[in-house]
């Protein structure tokens, strides 16, 4: 009889087990108009597609908890394609496309109102071809 009880405790906990960690993995991500993920993070841990990150402390102390600070898309952990990052006010501070999380292709840096203050194009970690720098009064 205690054996049998003990297999039935032990069969319980790995049920209670398993729903903890589904209900965990479903919070870290949700769905997109209906067929895409955010904020997704595979079987081996890495981080996968589109993710929106916000502010929470105290990694961003200077935004408002909650606010969007960059978003974009990631393969194997490792940013690709174009990144947009905010300032704490909400707008727009760059759009850097990236390759291997690393800079690579067109990039533009934003003054906080509004207007470009740089733009060109990165290759690892140098601006290659056409590069130009604004005022902030544009």
């Amino acid at each position: 009889m205690l054996m049998a009880n003990f297999k039935r405790m032990k069969f319980l906990s790995t049920i209670i087990v398993l729903l903890l960690y589904s209900w965990n993995a479903a919070s870290q991500s949700f769905e997109l108009n209906g067929t895409d993920t955010i904020n997704k993070i595979d079987i081996s841990k890495k981080r996968q597609g589109y993710w929106m990150i916000k502010a929470k402390p105290p990694k961003f102390s200077e935004y408002p908890v909650g606010n969007l600070v960059e978003e974009g898309s990631y393969v194997n952990s490792r940013k690709e394609g174009l990144w947009k990052k905010y300032f704490p006010s909400t707008k727009l501070k760059s759009e850097i496309t990236y390759k291997g999380s690393r800079p690579y292709g067109k990039y533009t840096l934003y003054y906080e109102n509004g207007n470009a203050e740089e733009s060109g194009n990165w290759a690892r970690t140098k601006n290659t071809g056409e590069f130009k720098r604004y005022h902030e009064n544009g």
